[in-house]
């Protein structure tokens, strides 16, 4: 999608910071485990997408976003690309920038002699009980080999659902996000099924410094708004 000529228009919104602990965990998945934002805002993006879907399949027309395709399936109508703005880095991966040493138990950060190995699957940190969840990190980078769709929505779609960009507000290394949801997934790229692979965009990613940001949301002084509250 070219931003300089389409608005962008946000389709899922969400907050959160919290995760459950290993024990609380439901067996019958009367509980949701995961509260981090990237994980409510793909939530909020599959509702929005099963009505959306649903559009498509009842109308002829179909949807503003979605049309019927001649293989039976649903394609998007037009060209435009879905993209996640998020207001600090995912959790775990992404904020360690290469060659940082370090060790996290009990809510704390201590330097090691052997640098962190990267790459790995992770568990969301945590200051209390230990959680089972996986990393906001190595989630992302699962959406972008896999799209962010899910698997029950996938089957009506002829082609996954792919980031096109992502944007980080925050003092975070570019190199390290970057590895972290990008370069991990490309040799794994060419064992995906033909159908995971049709229609990949390339994805964009965009490191926007935290004072820039908060001046253009207002929530910081600038030139244009010296009296702005600043951010908490």
């Amino acid at each position: 999608m070219d931003a300089a000529a389409v608005q962008p228009v946000c389709v899922a919104l969400a907050t959160g910071t919290k995760c459950l602990g290993a024990t609380q965990r439901s067996l019958v998945g009367a509980l949701l485990n995961d509260s981090h934002a990237e994980v409510l805002a793909r939530r909020a993006l599959q509702r929005w997408l099963r009505g959306e879907l649903a559009a498509a399949m009842a109308a002829p027309e179909g949807s503003a976003y979605f049309q019927l395709a001649t293989c039976g399936r649903i394609r998007p109508r037009g060209a435009w690309g879905l993209c996640i703005f998020a207001s600090q880095p995912p959790c775990e991966s992404a904020p360690v920038a290469p060659g940082t040493r370090l060790l996290r138990a009990a809510g704390s950060i201590s330097k090691l002699s052997q640098p962190q190995a990267r790459g790995a699957v992770r568990r969301k940190p945590g200051r209390g009980e230990p959680t089972l969840s996986v990393s906001c990190s190595d989630k992302l980078a699962r959406w972008v080999l896999l799209g962010c769709q899910g698997a029950l929505l996938g089957e009506l779609l002829c082609a996954p659902l792919h980031l096109a960009g992502l944007v980080v507000c925050a003092p975070a290394c570019e190199a390290a996000l970057r590895r972290a949801v990008q370069g991990r997934t490309r040799e794994l790229l060419g064992r995906l099924p033909l159908e995971l692979r049709r229609g990949r965009p390339s994805l964009r990613l965009w490191v926007v410094p935290l004072p820039e940001a908060a001046a253009a949301d207002g929530l910081a002084p600038s030139p244009e708004r010296p009296d702005a509250p600043a951010p908490c």
